[in-house]
């Protein structure tokens, strides 16, 4: 399975599980803020992430950045007056792997991921099947309430090398597609 295929399928399963305790879906109205931060990676700096692993996450954060810029907030380094981090999900009928050392410490990861994984596993079919997922938060940097919280998921058979960047993009567009922000 490769890795986006895990990411979509975990987050797919984020969504649909049924753990009651952790939301699939936030939205507190129109995020008020004018900057915005990614979560830092949570990775030790000792640890090695293969170029590929580095070039999606490159291309999320991209992605996300052009789905906000659109919506009025604008990228800072640090000190956002939000901060929006993520997980990827992917399974497929075997295995659920996520990736959510951009989704930031001390909050619902391990639930989040539990919730997806059981989605997945409960499904009636028995084809071959391999889904990508986004979870992705807006926190404010303040107080750390989660202002919003969507997913979307997609079937990630046919992605490859050449049209992994415009499924990217399709994947966060529809996760951030309810999100309105503005001062």
């Amino acid at each position: 399975m490769n890795l986006m295929s895990s990411i979509l399928v975990a987050a797919c399963v984020a969504g649909v599980a049924g753990c009651s305790s952790v939301p699939s879906q936030v939205n507190h109205g129109p995020v008020r803020a004018g900057t915005y931060s990614l979560m830092p990676s949570k990775a030790p700096a000792s640890v090695v992430v293969n170029e590929r692993r580095q070039e999606i996450h490159r291309q999320i954060q991209d992605a996300i950045g052009a789905q906000l810029a659109q919506r009025g907030l604008r990228g800072v380094p640090t000190g956002g007056e939000v901060q929006v981090g993520y997980m990827v999900i992917v399974a497929d009928n075997a295995t659920t792997a996520t990736y959510d050392e951009y989704f930031g410490y001390g909050r619902d990861a391990e639930a989040v991921a539990e919730k997806a994984h059981k989605a997945v596993s409960k499904r009636s079919d028995r084809n071959l099947f391999e889904i990508g997922a986004i979870v992705i938060d807006v926190v404010d940097s303040r107080d750390s309430k989660l202002l919003f919280r969507s997913y979307a998921r997609l079937d990630v058979r046919d992605v490859n090398p050449e049209n992994r960047a415009e499924k990217v993009n399709t994947l966060v567009a529809s996760c951030l597609g309810n999100l309105r922000a503005g001062n």
